[in-house]
């Protein structure tokens, strides 16, 4: 899960327990005290002075006991409130990490550290305005510049590399974007030959091993 996400579906975690939490401990507490004694002794009662509550437990007891005979499964409520308490400690300590890596990067200043180049037309990708999450792509190579080739060399991730290579043509901005929208995965033909009919029926004929009409046009004339 990318992290934009992974943050979402905490908050949203966040959102359901906290209204419950209180509530919950405090039936653990109720509930984890049903059956013992209330002296120093360490068995457990077989009364209560509650009649609702030692029905109430009863019921969840044999919802709860592995095979519906065990006597201790009360102790269940202590290790739920230890396992909740020790996996909300987890969280916040993951989260406070998490907060510690943004501020640090935060605060690097930009005119000293510089973030490693990477593809060109994948840092192009915008979306609302910024970059897009996954728009730093590793170089893979560097072409010539199509609209300057005396000028620095354009820098290609694999995917953009072997675009260029079959349709001797970058991308659309589209195509783009459902790239780092989808890493790893194919750009469908569909969009493709919608976006870039002509590099695709050229890329075709191509591989068919045959001249493109209009060359063999040009060649007539």
């Amino acid at each position: 899960m990318k992290p934009a996400a992974a943050l979402t579906e905490i908050c949203k975690h966040a959102d359901r327990i906290a209204p419950r939490l209180g509530p919950t401990l405090a039936k653990l507490d109720e509930y984890s005290g049903v059956g013992y004694p209330t002296g120093g002794g360490s068995g457990r009662s077989s009364e209560t002075s509650n009649p609702t509550a030692r029905i109430a437990t009863a019921l969840v007891d044999q919802e709860r006991a592995w095979n519906g005979k065990d006597p201790f499964v009360r102790d269940s409520y202590d290790r739920d409130k230890a396992q909740l308490a020790e996996e909300l400690n987890t969280a916040e300590a993951c989260m406070r990490r998490a907060r510690d890596i943004i501020d640090r990067n935060q605060a690097l200043p930009s005119d000293v550290l510089r973030a490693a180049n990477g593809c060109e037309p994948c840092s192009r990708v915008l979306t609302g305005g910024r970059p897009h999450e996954s728009s730093w792509q590793a170089v893979y190579s560097r072409i010539e510049r199509p609209e300057n080739p005396e000028g620095p060399k354009l820098a290609l991730c694999s995917f953009h590399y072997e675009f260029w290579e079959r349709y001797e043509e970058l991308p659309t901005p589209t195509i783009n974007e459902y790239h780092l929208e989808h890493l790893g995965s194919r750009i469908p033909r569909q969009l493709i030959r919608d976006q870039m009919p002509q590099a695709w029926t050229r890329a075709q004929s191509k591989a068919a091993g045959r001249p493109l009409g209009i060359t063999r046009l040009e060649q007539s004339a």
